[in-house]
């Protein structure tokens, strides 16, 4: 190919009115068809091969040549090498990519040297070209963790094709980078990017592509780099077909996995193990047994063996819709044959197991476990610890986690919430708090759920001592205290008479701004109105509503029968009136305390009529509740 006269002139006229993503697309195609010679005001070319710093170059290049390494970590003007120099440096010695690549890990290991991206991409071409594939995806996989975009990154390697050795598979490369480090789509755009340079990917770059989108559960783009690959004519294989039938069934496409597999038959390729095994992982998440087994079947006329994947996906299947009995045939009928259950096996029968409540049963297949040296997991611990405790048996439960912690088996916090939780359901409090100890002991947090479940149970309990301990190490371990604490502390509080410190707690509640509920108001008025400081109690009521809170009928029912209980009807009926002004409607209970308060007041004498005016209201509100 001829190049232009003027190259940035063509440039601009051919491609001025593009979107700046497609002028640096144009670019790129443009550097990578003609000679740097053309390109006048080019990104490297002029910098590149410049003479500026040649004797400099010169002697960097002898002395790592000669291993004079010494040397050139004693020269101050090497021990700040600029990227520019770094880069001369690299193509002066590609014609021996063992020493340009001990001198790049130099620079940065010993120098300090933060590489440019130009330098980067001149060192992985020059590593891919001389096939030393392994240390060119190692720097690959270390360096795209930076700050640059896959375009960019892109672009610099494309560009180092016109002044050093070259190979196109570095984009193979470069997308399987991507994948690895969980960049699916960067490495489709990568895909894209290289139709741009009229350059195919290798099939196994773009199953990496499609495995990866697959996995990061980007379906639909997963279905166009596929469409796309038609398109670019790149021929599928086995793997494409599989990956394709995999997002078909994760999407409850199965009708059409079902095609694919037609079609995959149709060019060529024999449905292999991993096919039938994703269609029948399919077949059972969606319930539809019958036709996992019908796959099932047709392996064996098709001389497909049935494996390990295949009996447990069809056990796992029938255990979630409950055919425990028909999973236990399956599961015998693979020993039979000869394959070896493992752990996602004997897990799939004991979730199974529990989830019907047959414990015994899920105890047994864990001990089979451990008679065929299979070391559970956090899987098989937890469920059958939270079995234990669903029915009931919390002492079981407990002495399976002693067991699992002699046999070196480690559970996870969220057994110990389980354990804890059903502890303090059964009163257990003790036992829950070592469990809290050995948490700490093992490295373990325990979370503020812990600890308010403790605080909790301690406070329903009366032990205030212990519950206000753990407070204090909840304030340690900077979890709190929240408003789930100060509701127990308060309750236990006001429960033992201590209402002074109650009120105390609610302060400082207000004083930390977090919502005091309903119920922490009403344990306070109901506080004081059994100590029969009523007075007190309406206080706390007042209080809260200048704080802001709305009290409920319940508040206010306390105080109307505290207030009827002293023989003080007429303050118990202001209360009534200052309700229906906060817009709270009274509640029957509030009108049976009121008729009961002023029928207490009633004192009808043969001589003397004593109250006739309270015995008038009582019939009255009698008669209203009655009517409404």
């Amino acid at each position: 190919m001829n190049p232009p006269k003027s190259m940035p002139t063509l440039f601009s006229a051919a491609f001025g009115s593009l979107h700046n993503s497609s002028l640096r697309l144009a670019k790129a195609f443009l550097v990578h068809n003609f000679p740097i010679a053309c390109w006048t005001l080019g990104p490297l070319g002029r910098r590149h091969f410049s003479h500026q710093n040649g004797n400099l170059v010169n002697k960097i290049c002898e002395d790592i040549k000669r291993g004079r390494w010494d040397l050139l970590q004693q020269d101050s003007v090497v021990s700040t090498l600029p990227p520019l120099t770094i880069t001369q440096v690299l193509l002066r010695t590609q014609s021996e990519p063992a020493i340009a690549f001990q001198f790049f890990n130099w620079a940065e290991r010993k120098n300090g040297v933060r590489h440019s991206l130009h330098s980067w991409c001149v060192m992985v071409s020059i590593l891919s070209f001389a096939r030393m594939f392994s240390d060119a995806m190692t720097l690959i996989r270390h360096s795209i963790s930076g700050h640059e975009t896959c375009n960019e990154v892109f672009d610099g390697l494309l560009e180092t094709s016109n002044w050093c050795n070259w190979n196109p598979v570095v984009f193979d490369m470069l997308i399987k980078a991507y994948v690895q480090h969980g960049r699916a789509q960067d490495a489709a755009q990568i895909f894209r990017l290289m139709e741009v340079i009229d350059s195919v990917p290798h099939i196994a770059a773009c199953n990496s592509i499609l495995n990866g989108l697959l996995k990061s559960n980007c379906i639909n783009l997963c279905w166009e780099i596929y469409i796309e690959m038609g398109k670019r004519q790149i021929p599928p294989n086995a793997f494409t077909f599989n990956i394709i039938i995999h997002a078909l069934c994760r999407d409850g496409n199965l009708e059409k996995a079902n095609d694919f597999i037609t079609l995959m038959e149709e060019q060529g390729f024999q449905a292999d193990i991993v096919t039938y095994n994703t269609l029948i992982d399919g077949y059972c998440k969606m319930g539809k047994l019958d036709e996992a087994f019908g796959l099932y079947k047709l392996m064996y006329r098709r001389r497909v063996l049935p494996n390990l994947v295949s009996y447990t996906t069809l056990i796992s299947g029938l255990c979630k819709d409950g055919g425990m009995k028909e999973a236990h045939k399956v599961f015998h009928r693979m020993i039979h044959r000869g394959l070896v259950p493992d752990k996602v096996t004997f897990n799939s029968l004991i979730v199974g197991h529990c989830k019907q409540g047959s414990i015994l049963e899920a105890r047994f297949l864990f001990y089979d476990m451990l008679r065929r040296d299979l070391m559970p997991d956090c899987i098989t611990c937890h469920v059958l610890i939270d079995g234990y405790c669903k029915t009931g048996k919390v002492g079981a439960a407990l002495k399976l986690h002693g067991e699992l912690q002699k046999r070196g088996i480690l559970t996870g916090i969220d057994d110990y919430s389980i354990l804890m939780d059903a502890l303090c359901k059964h009163n257990r409090l003790d036992v829950a708090n070592k469990l809290l100890r050995e948490m700490r002991r093992k490295g373990l947090k325990p979370g503020r759920d812990f600890y308010v479940l403790l605080i909790d149970g301690y406070c329903k309990q009366s032990d205030m001592k212990e519950a206000f301990k753990l407070r204090d190490e909840m304030r340690e371990q900077r979890l709190g205290p929240d408003v789930a604490v100060y509701t127990s502390l308060i309750d236990g509080l006001c429960r033992l008479g201590k209402i002074v410190e109650a009120d105390e707690l609610l302060q400082e509640m207000l004083v930390c701004r977090l919502a005091v509920e309903s119920s922490i108001w009403k344990s306070l008025v109901d506080g004081y109105c059994m100590q029969g400081n009523v007075e007190k109690a309406k206080e706390v009521l007042e209080r809260m509503i200048q704080a802001g809170f709305m009290p409920d009928e319940a508040i206010y029912n306390s105080l109307i029968d505290r207030y009827c209980q002293e023989g003080n009807w007429q303050n118990a009926f202001k209360l009534q009136d200052n309700m229906l002004k906060m817009g709270i409607r009274p509640t029957s209970l509030t009108h049976k305390l009121l008729i009961q308060g002023l029928s207490r007041n009633v004192i009808i004498d043969s001589k003397n009529y004593r109250n006739q005016s309270g015995k008038k209201v009582a019939i009255q509100m009698y008669e209203s509740v009655n009517h409404t």
